[in-house]
């Protein structure tokens, strides 16, 4: 058996345009529908520059569980999914160096 966390949804010149996780599809009915009308459009994003500590806290604040990372022209580079962050920042401390990063894509 195969399964999926989720995949970001890039247009042509690989922009981030939506992101479709498991969620957004477990209780379908029509498996028919187009991706577009189902994924998730607005995205939270950030660049390589954010911090570890910077991208856990928008993720808890913005109940997300993935931060699609984007260059300056709105490329797509990589996802960073929460338990990653979680895994190299304890929910209890705020001493997190500022470092640039990038993760495996997971929902």
């Amino acid at each position: 058996k195969l399964a999926f966390s989720g995949f970001p949804i890039l247009d042509k010149d690989g922009k981030l345009v939506g992101i479709i996780c498991a969620r957004d599809i477990k209780f379908l009915s029509d498996y028919n529908v187009k991706i577009k009308d189902v994924m998730s459009k607005n995205v939270i994003t950030a660049t390589g520059s954010i911090s570890m500590q910077a991208a856990y806290k928008a993720m808890i604040k913005d109940k997300i569980g993935k931060l699609p990372i984007i260059d300056k022209n709105g490329i797509f580079v990589i996802a960073s999914p929460t338990n990653t962050i979680i895994t190299v920042i304890p929910a209890n401390t705020t001493a997190v160096p500022a470092v640039p990063f990038a993760m495996a894509i997971d929902c």
